[in-house]
């Protein structure tokens, strides 16, 4: 079994119902990483730019084919063009990130089996 990166953020909150102090903690669904990976992420002065870098690499440049509006059987492609879906997997966790630090959450990179 490998070792996954994860990620989370915690912050103290008092409940206002109860007045209890508890953390509130919310998990990022990071993509999943090889063990040696997973280490090397761990042990680096800068986890999260390891982590995009991953990611980038993991995913490469594909081709999609794109129909006109009014093809809806999409019998004929009018063009293609170049994806990448890593881009948009580094900016949901850049915009999660920045959504936790926003909201005062401690971020805490770690590892689970």
């Amino acid at each position: 079994m490998s070792a996954n990166i994860h990620f989370e953020v915690v912050r103290r909150i008092k409940v206002i119902k109860t007045g209890k102090v508890e953390d509130q903690t919310i998990f990022f669904d990071a993509v999943p990483t090889p063990t040696e990976m997973t280490h090397k992420i761990m042990d680096s002065d800068d986890p999260f730019q390891d982590y995009r870098d991953y990611v980038l690499e993991l995913c490469q440049d594909y081709e999609e084919p794109f129909y006109a509006e009014d093809d809806v059987w999409c019998d004929e492609p009018i063009g293609t063009r170049i994806r990448n879906d890593g881009l948009s997997l580094v900016k949901r966790f850049d915009d999660w990130l920045k959504f936790a630090e926003e909201a005062g959450y401690e971020v805490k990179p770690s590892a689970y089996w």
